[in-house]
């Protein structure tokens, strides 16, 4: 299956993807000012010194993977980061195995945003543009070692057909108005969200409540609203759509498969995006490893 002639996918981001891309020199400038109605007060404003930022450079709170070779040396100024090293998202609490901003868009950049479900259906489905919002501090050099560079393929192990069209890198003159830096300190994003797609093949196979021409539904810190934590742990009735559960059944109903295979065997059958993926991480060296169990289901 292939994309209606003319589309094409473009990602926006308010601001410059941690990880890899937030690593780069700073230029002395300082960011925009904030006005004092609300918006960080004075007294936690960030000062900076122009001649102690032509030696130091922007930093990012990922961390590199505990089996990186290339870890962060943390030195004073420009020696404080290693550049090209998969990192993990930044976070106070226990750490994760969910991979920075950086290293994700790397990831649907080379491989294409469709994943390993979605590539038994359609042909690969990449990227056209990436633009990152005004206001933040960035870089185009860093942006495309740490989205492009980085996945470059030796001739040898490239698997990829048809080949990756180029990847438009841009920057907004416009700037979000809530970023980070533009809202109170204590403000935080609602944690609640609505979630619409166009069902014309299952009847409602993955759930959700009817729409004009589709269906939808809302979830609540990442739960789908009204489901009991009962329900939650264990029911049909209180998956999300969006979760793998539904995305099983989904891909079961359009390929006739046998209910008792997996999620981690349905996802063996997409070769060609494993053999992509396989290569890109060849390239990288390391990436986060989730235990087999997670999707060992039905």
């Amino acid at each position: 299956m292939k994309l209606r002639p003319g589309v094409s996918f473009h990602f926006f981001s308010s601001h410059t993807p941690c990880g890899d891309a937030s690593i780069f020199p700073k230029d002395g400038g300082k960011r925009m000012a904030v006005d004092g109605n609300g918006i960080e007060p004075d007294a936690k404003r960030r000062k900076t010194n122009d001649n102690d930022n032509a030696n130091d450079i922007h930093r990012t709170g990922a961390k590199c993977l505990s089996v990186e070779t290339r870890q962060d040396p943390r030195l004073p100024g420009a020696a404080y980061h290693a550049v090209g090293a998969v990192r993990t998202k930044p976070g106070r609490g226990d750490r994760t195995l969910s991979v920075s901003c950086s290293d994700k868009l790397l990831r649907w950049c080379s491989s294409g945003i469709q994943g390993a479900l979605l590539s038994l259906f359609v042909e690969p489905v990449y990227l056209s543009s990436l633009t990152i919002g005004g206001g933040c501090p960035y870089s185009e050099s860093a942006l495309r070692r740490a989205v492009i560079e980085r996945a470059n393929y030796s001739d040898d192990e490239d698997a990829r057909s048809p080949s990756i069209p180029p990847l438009r890198l841009a920057r907004s003159a416009l700037e979000f108005e809530y970023a980070k830096h533009r809202v109170a300190i204590d403000c935080k994003p609602c944690p609640s969200s609505v979630v619409w797609w166009e069902d014309d093949y299952g009847d409602g196979v993955v759930g959700g409540t009817n729409v004009s021409g589709g269906r939808h539904e809302v979830l609540v810190n990442g739960r789908k609203q009204g489901a009991t934590k009962k329900a939650v742990d264990g029911k049909a009735t209180g998956s999300s759509a969006l979760c793998k559960k539904s995305l099983i059944d989904a891909c079961r109903h359009l390929l006739a498969n046998d209910r008792d295979i997996t999620y981690a065997q349905i996802k063996l059958q997409a070769t060609s995006y494993r053999d992509r993926w396989t290569a890109v991480r060849r390239r990288l060296g390391f990436w986060t490893v989730k235990p087999e169990g997670l999707s060992d289901f039905t």
